[in-house]
């Protein structure tokens, strides 16, 4: 291989998709067992390679120069062969710099705590230190040198949590390293987590109006400061700005949002088709589960039962990357459900005058028969509606029109 990515296991790794963006279509994944190091580092067969899980420390030994900072930290994820002589450094380092700078995060005299113990949190430590940050604990499960446990940290007077552990990572997408309901001072969590986009802790803190910032710039700045390592260049940033956009646009699920008779069926079937991305309609999905209509269900086991088949399949979904969803009128009357639409989802509530939604009702609509029922629910939903959404589109007008300007603000709107 001339470039690539060791460690075991690799699963579904963005790195190769990264690179290529970046011009390189040469890296490759290459799950290796530990005892096969020794021979892969003798023969030296490659130009540049990175390191994961559970390599980061152990081929520190076969390395010839260790830069600095990974010296620092003592783990290398990036290693360059430079005429037969090996050279390691930690981009993971460079990594989440970038990503606590473009949050705007100021760690100075905050009190931060360091969720895990591992190589990334010895990264996150050395950089957070670095930015001036003079009050920071390391929590790991066990309690020892510099390390206090779970139970001793929501004790602490914290501002900022970082969580370098894999707890709410896919498909363990329900789980949390720690509760953070109980800490009054804090302003900001960064989970280096990017799969999903947005775990579960980071939706705690949303809940609670505190900045929260996933883990795929970490991810995709790592991988731009191992590239220019392997070529000796430098990447400017209007590259690195296209760059994680293309990424974050291919992995996020556009979730659309609204009454029945809004129009999402048909723009998302246009989403679906112009982003190339796969079409969940929850409410078929329902139906196809069932083996009958929505209708049949409200009628035989009531809207409860099917609010539960509803939140179950919408876990199912919510989990993937990369779809549009089109969601049923009432999803949002679970909070639950939209927080797990939120893992990796973008939202849109398509908003249609509920005076253009009349000609659209139909007895598949079993909460929606009349004008009545339309203006009764959307009274009920409006605020349901505007909390869970992440951008609002009017749609009075031809559907296609409405499709169209989501699609073009998608490609446009570079705020990601």
């Amino acid at each position: 291989m001339k470039y690539g990515l060791i460690g075991n296991p690799l699963g579904h790794s963005m790195s190769p998709h990264i690179h290529s963006l970046l011009g390189n279509d040469d890296y490759e994944l290459l799950e290796l067992k530990e005892e096969e190091l020794e021979a892969f580092f003798t023969k030296k067969d490659f130009k540049g390679i990175n390191v994961t899980i559970p390599y980061k420390e152990k081929v520190m030994k076969y390395l010839d120069v260790i830069d600095e900072n990974a010296q620092r930290i003592g783990c290398v994820n990036t290693i360059v062969n430079k005429d037969g002589k090996l050279f390691g450094y930690n981009s993971d380092y460079d990594g989440f710099k970038e990503l606590i700078e473009s949050s705007n995060i100021d760690v100075i005299n905050k009190n931060i705590l360091v969720l895990g113990s591992g190589a990334t949190s010895k990264t996150v430590t050395t950089v957070l230190k670095d930015k001036g940050a003079q009050n920071i604990k390391i929590v790991s499960r066990t309690k020892g040198e510099n390390k206090i446990t779970y139970e001793e940290a929501i004790e602490e007077d914290c501002n900022i949590i970082v969580n370098t552990t894999p707890q709410g990572m896919y498909p363990h997408t329900a789980r949390y390293p720690l509760a953070i309901n109980g800490f009054s001072n804090l302003e900001a969590v960064v989970d280096v987590i990017y799969n999903p986009l947005n775990s579960r802790l980071l939706t705690f803190a949303r809940r609670r109006k505190i900045k929260a910032v996933g883990g795929l710039k970490m991810l995709v700045s790592q991988a731009i400061r191992a590239h220019e390592l392997f070529f000796d260049t430098l990447v400017d940033q209007e590259l690195k700005k296209k760059v994680y956009n293309s990424i974050y646009k291919d992995k996020v699920t556009l979730v659309l949002i609204g009454m029945p008779g809004s129009g999402k069926s048909t723009i998302a079937k246009y989403l679906s088709k112009e982003f190339n991305k796969p079409l969940i309609d929850l409410d078929k999905e329902i139906e196809n589960k069932e083996n009958r209509l929505i209708k049949e269900i409200f009628a035989s086991d009531g809207e409860d039962y099917f609010r539960d088949i509803e939140t179950q399949i919408t876990k199912k979904y919510a989990k993937l990357h990369g779809q549009v969803i089109s969601c049923g009128g009432g999803i949002i009357k679970k909070r639950e459900n939209i927080e797990m639409l939120r893992q990796n989802g973008f939202i849109i509530f398509v908003n249609r005058d509920v005076s253009l939604l009349e000609a659209l009702k139909s007895d598949k609509r079993p909460l929606a028969k009349t004008s009545e029922d339309l203006e009764r629910l959307f009274k009920e939903r409006k605020h349901l509606y505007f909390r869970s959404a992440d951008k609002v589109v009017r749609n009075n007008g031809v559907f296609l029109d409405c499709a169209k300007y989501i699609k073009e603000w998608f490609d446009e709107n570079n705020d990601y």
